[in-house]
């Protein structure tokens, strides 16, 4: 951290992480093979739902019909009335080589600043209530010929990857072109009974990549830094929780070592075993609060924490949240500190990673070099 004139600054990391990327026909279970989309292989259509989304688009948008209780309360892409708070999302470019994608997107969130001051003498400020400061991400998504698992890797900038949002906008735009969208700002009509049930649409899935070899090591250097229990309350709208109360042991002590790093691979198996990653079996980061809570003993078990983690440092000294919904956070690779570095080498970082993974993952794909002729 950089201290300049008392202000802080945060130096940004850049780094990536890995996903299995698979498909589905709409809402259902079954992965579906990447080349059989009605006729098409998936990356025909995802470079076309990539150059529909070159304009921004604001939240993270509801997928019609869903079956998903959490999904009532998002935001769909045409509710911009108020967009204090909503995340923003554009792709800037997208280029097909073979059966790969590379491309870049903007991601950024509505008021998280308030106004952009300006050189003096050149440049004026700018308020900021609508404009979303964004930063850039790159990502790469490379399938198999014929097959039903690819790759997919997308760009860290500290905490921050997109790869939620790239691939919910693909599922909705995808969506609307099957329902027939129409493509004003007044969004779209409910679907016709009448209309035929063969129209598809598919919905991108990607699950972090587990590297055992690198929470291994994270385990083996041993250090945890602090476990942090929350108890949330929920708000009259039923709509947002508050922090009720909190409890935070600063320390772990080797005894207490052993017993998190029990857990955080308790974590990693179920989720590495889990061949469907919608199965409501796996836990959740309340399941994860009351396993730490237990390792305190019962007056602490008692108090029903709903949220929880473990903080781990990795060799570099990044500090990391650890629970079950934040295990691909441990596996970000980190590539630079302040400053971003050129395509060719991330793209290249991430290709010789994803080599290391590729065989316990199962996923058996070509990945061209960028810029090699389709």
């Amino acid at each position: 951290m950089v201290v300049l004139s008392g202000i802080e600054r945060n130096v940004a990391t850049y780094g990536y992480r890995l996903f299995k990327f698979e498909l589905r026909d709409g809402f259902g279970r079954s992965p579906v093979n990447l080349s059989e989309c009605a006729g098409e292989h998936y990356a025909d259509i995802a470079i076309h739902l990539l150059q529909l989304l070159k304009s921004t688009q604001i939240g993270r948008p509801t997928l019609r019909n869903s079956p998903a209780p959490e999904e009532e309360n998002e935001i769909s892409g045409d509710e911009v009335d108020n967009v204090s708070g909503q995340k923003a999302f554009q792709v800037i470019s997208a280029t097909r080589v073979q059966r790969a994608i590379f491309g870049e997107v903007f991601a950024g969130l509505f008021s998280e600043y308030e106004v952009a001051l300006g050189v003096p003498g050149r440049t004026e400020d700018r308020e900021l209530g609508e404009h979303a400061p964004s930063k850039r991400f790159r990502f790469a998504l490379v399938l198999p010929e014929d097959a039903v698992v690819g790759v997919l890797v997308v760009e860290v900038i500290g905490r921050v990857c997109p790869v939620d949002l790239l691939v919910r906008w693909l599922a909705y735009c995808s969506q609307q072109l099957a329902l027939g969208a129409e493509s004003d700002d007044e969004g779209y009509d409910e679907p016709s009974t009448s209309r035929p049930k063969a129209i598809k649409w598919w919905k991108p899935v990607a699950q972090p990549m587990m590297d055992n070899d690198r929470l291994q090591e994270i385990i083996k250097q041993g250090k945890f830094g602090s476990i942090e229990l929350i108890k949330h309350e929920v708000q009259t709208d039923r709509t947002r929780r508050k922090t009720k109360f909190k409890l935070k042991a600063p320390s772990i002590d080797e005894g207490v070592a052993q017993e998190v790093a029990a857990a955080i691979k308790g974590w990693f198996t179920e989720r590495l075993s889990s061949e469907n990653e919608e199965s409501r079996k796996l836990s959740t980061d309340k399941d994860g609060a009351k396993v730490l809570a237990a390792i305190f003993g019962e007056s602490v078990q008692n108090l029903d924490f709903d949220d929880g983690w473990v903080q781990v440092e990795d060799e570099a000294g990044r500090k990391t949240n650890i629970s079950p919904s934040r295990m691909s956070e441990i596996f970000t690779y980190p590539l630079s500190d302040g400053k971003k570095v050129d395509d060719a080498t991330f793209y290249d970082q991430a290709r010789v990673t994803f080599g290391c993974l590729a065989t316990a993952a199962k996923i058996d794909v070509d990945w061209p070099t960028l810029g090699k002729t389709v």
